[in-house]
């Protein structure tokens, strides 16, 4: 086969043509800072940022989740410590109410502070 000048010609301007479309993606992904701007950019790599967003929106929602459950679990705590405290007073003034030297004006006493609580 004969090499003529026109092949050397279209083939050095379709190498500079290919490096010209390489070069203007390159600097698509530095202006715009990302690889992928299509999938067909590179399906592997669009599978795989698919894959991590669902993994990070998955995290996400486990620690919102933990988040809401701790603050349950100090009101929950908080309000047992509540109950214990009443029920620990409420057991005091029974037992002063049993006791059988204390008048009717003293048990009286006691049993508005058990409403009261």
């Amino acid at each position: 086969m004969r090499i003529t000048h026109n092949i050397l010609n279209q083939t050095a301007l379709d190498g500079m043509q290919a490096n010209i479309r390489r070069m203007a993606e390159i600097q698509k992904q530095a202006v715009t800072t990302k690889r992928i701007t299509r999938p067909e950019d590179d399906p592997f790599a669009t599978e795989q940022s698919l894959g991590f967003r669902t993994r990070l929106q998955t995290g996400e929602a486990i620690l919102q989740n933990i988040g809401m459950s701790s603050d349950w679990l100090y009101a929950t705590d908080t309000v047992l410590s509540d109950m214990n405290s009443l029920l620990i007073r409420s057991q005091e003034l029974a037992l002063r109410g049993a006791n059988e030297v204390l008048g009717s004006d003293e048990r009286k006493a006691l049993a508005t502070e058990v409403v009261r609580l």
